[in-house]
């Protein structure tokens, strides 16, 4: 599936006309992550739905069947970001998350559109 997407970002990148962005995919056992980063709204869109394309096209053609209901959407870069996106794209609008969890680790949008991770240490610290 990594390679399946990494090749239609690949084939994106060649492509002049289509809103460029970058990705970057991670999978552990079975759980996949996928960023996509760009400097325009259009490009993110384009690589999230690329990306799902791809994902859900290997995922038909090997036999599998990917878990929607886990399916979450972290958008960097606050609420305006997510409500152009959300507006884009309508059927992602409920798994937008202003902060998500992947491997035991939560990671949370600050006002910047980076990844804060203040919460986890507080949780990490109150743990210890």
């Amino acid at each position: 599936m990594v390679d399946e997407i990494k090749k239609a970002h690949q084939e994106d990148a060649d492509n002049p006309d289509a809103p460029q962005y970058d990705i970057k995919v991670v999978i552990y056992a079975d759980d996949l992550c996928v960023g996509v980063k760009s400097d325009s709204i259009d490009g993110l869109v384009y690589g999230i739905t690329r990306a799902r394309q791809a994902a859900k096209a290997w995922s038909e053609r090997e036999g599998f069947s990917l878990a929607e209901a886990k399916e979450e959407l972290w958008v960097g870069g606050g609420d305006l970001t997510r409500s152009l996106i959300g507006d884009r794209l309508p059927e992602l609008r409920g798994k937008m998350k202003e902060e998500v969890k992947w491997l035991g680790l939560t990671m949370k949008s600050s006002p910047k559109g980076g990844i804060c991770f203040r919460r986890q240490a507080e949780r990490s610290l109150e743990e210890a």
